[in-house]
Parts: C-alpha cells; structure tokens; sequence
C-alpha cells in the first residue's frame, strides 16, 4: 500500500527511482499464481491455446478446468477417483480438451458448445490406463500412450482420428522390464 502512493497520476511526472522498483519486486511472490492446495499433485497440464483455460489432471485421477485469468475453478471434469492419474491435453486449433474421464476413457469437451464425447474407450474389458496423450499440430489426430501392467509389450502407442474418431494405428511400445508401469509417453513430429 505504501508502494501504491507513490505511483504518479495521469498528469503527474514519475519520479519513482530504482529503490521503488526494488522494493516493489520484493513484495512479489516466486510464484505467479498458486491455484489450489489440494491433497493431490498435480501431474498432467495443458493450457488452451488463448492462454485463458488450464486442465489439470490429477494424480488421483480428477481432472479439472481453471479460468486462469480469474485464477479460479470453473468445473471439475472428472469427480471419480482413481489410482491412476488423469491426463489432459488442448487442442492447438479450437476450444477443445481431451482427457482422461476414466482411466481407459478419453473424452472430448468441446468448451464453446459444452458437448462431450467419447473419443477413445479400451476396446476389451482389461484394465488398462492412458498415460500421456497429446494433439498433433493440427488438431486432427490424438496420440496417447496406454498399457496395461508391467509385461513386456503391454503398452501401446495409439493414433486417433479426432473427428471420426477412429484409431489410424497402433503401435506396440512395451515398458521398461524392470516394470515402472507409471510411465509412458507418446509424441507426434511437427509434420
């Protein structure tokens, strides 16, 4: 509040030197903004390409939607716990986020129209879960990683059309034989 005095009026001349801009950085926080202080830890965000939405998706498997100019929780996307952890991940063309709404579920949200859509479910009854999911450049395909235990060649790379959402291919990965069933990672090149 002391600070704030001493910024000049519209007609005023600034005569803040340094010490004003020293001390003003030091009433800063190292972080930019702080969303929640949830129990859980947040392990997969992705921002909408204006900047405006963050999808966070937890590692207990909710995944949620932030208005980050207002620094506020729009809605919880997923409200049922899992011990596997959600993904998200925007699109870089149109106002649409997929994520993880069970663990072997994706789902689209188109947050213009507020549908919903089932892009990808495991085709069998097995426990599986995704474990990493990203858009290609130009918005019309999902790549995902997604695997089923700690076997050798039980993860898969998958490739889904968006708009039909039909699987284009799919690609044997497998995990480390030394079972760390926790990671996978899927990526498409820029072209």
């Amino acid at each position: 509040q002391l600070l704030e005095r001493h910024r000049p009026q519209a007609s005023e001349a600034d005569l803040r030197g340094w010490e004003w801009r020293y001390l003003w950085q030091l009433t800063r926080s190292s972080a930019l903004v702080t969303l929640t202080n949830p129990l859980a830890t947040g392990l997969s965000l992705s921002f909408s390409p204006d900047g405006g939405h963050l999808a966070v998706g937890w590692d207990d498997g909710h995944v949620d939607l932030w208005d980050v100019d207002n620094r506020r929780l729009i809605r919880a996307l997923t409200d049922q716990e899992s011990f596997q952890p959600g993904c998200v991940a925007f699109s870089p063309v149109g106002n649409i986020l997929a994520g993880t709404s069970k663990p072997n579920v994706i789902t689209l949200y188109d947050l213009d129209s507020g549908r919903e859509s089932i892009l990808w479910q495991q085709p069998d009854q097995g426990a599986s879960r995704v474990k990493d999911l990203l858009f290609s450049q130009d918005g019309r395909k999902i790549v995902f990683s997604a695997g089923r235990g700690t076997r050798e060649f039980d993860q898969h790379v998958w490739v889904v059309n968006v708009s039909s959402s039909r699987i284009e291919r799919i690609q044997p990965g497998g995990c480390g034989r030394h079972g760390y069933d926790h990671f996978g990672a899927a990526r498409l090149s820029p072209d």
